[in-house]
């Protein structure tokens, strides 16, 4: 009531001086006049909306539930004026951009891991490559995933050297539908001689293992 007052009490807002004159009774019985009804109108249109934004998405939804977002995450290093930990975790934000959101250091081999804090059934992998430019570095990688973070185990390896797009709606897919348990997940560019690790954004999809 205190606020509504301050706003402004000139012009057309005179009359807001009545919310400050209340007595202790007139607001409590002002509150429970008009918190008397949920009203979820907006929260079911706007689910509606985003549910039908799928029929219009370059994307197909997944099977399964998208587990990465929020997660931690490091790399091997950064090229960019912020921490490790904050150039990975920029990739698994859900905000496709079409451009690298992490850039590591060229290094041998360089490296990028989340940590999905439960152990999960991982399903599938979706890699946006960024779309301004150098797409052909991230073409060879290996993708390893780990239950303690000691022991790795490699369940894909891609060494074609084809490209492959992100927003444009070609990101890189792997699936397996028996799905590999795993809490620790490391994707690894294969550049023994050096190069860049570098992705718009990466979303890992499963389910919990309860």
């Amino acid at each position: 009531f205190e606020l509504r007052v301050s706003r402004s009490l000139g012009g057309s807002f005179a009359t807001q001086k009545i919310w400050g004159q209340l007595t202790e009774e007139q607001k409590k019985s002002h509150h429970a006049m008009t918190n008397a009804i949920e009203d979820k109108y907006l929260h079911n249109y706007w689910q509606s909306y985003v549910n039908k934004a799928w029929d219009h998405s370059l994307f197909l939804p997944s099977e399964w539930t998208l587990i990465s977002k929020g997660k931690k995450a490091s790399q091997s290093s950064t090229e960019h004026n912020r921490t490790i930990e904050e150039d990975a975790e920029a990739i698994i934000s859900g905000e496709i951009w079409a451009r690298a959101q992490n850039h590591t250091k060229y290094e041998k081999n360089p490296w990028w891991e989340i940590d999905l804090l439960n152990h999960f059934n991982v399903h599938e992998i979706r890699i946006f490559n960024r779309m301004d430019g150098c797409l052909e570095r991230v073409s060879n990688f290996s993708i390893e995933i780990s239950t303690d973070r000691l022991t790795w185990h490699e369940i894909h390896r891609k060494n074609d050297n084809l490209i492959y797009g992100g927003a444009d709606g070609f990101p890189y897919i792997w699936r397996s539908i028996s799905g590999y348990t795993a809490k620790y997940l490391k994707i690894i560019i294969i550049a023994p001689d050096g190069g860049y690790l570098h992705f718009d954004q990466v979303e890992i999809y499963g389910n919990i293992i309860s």
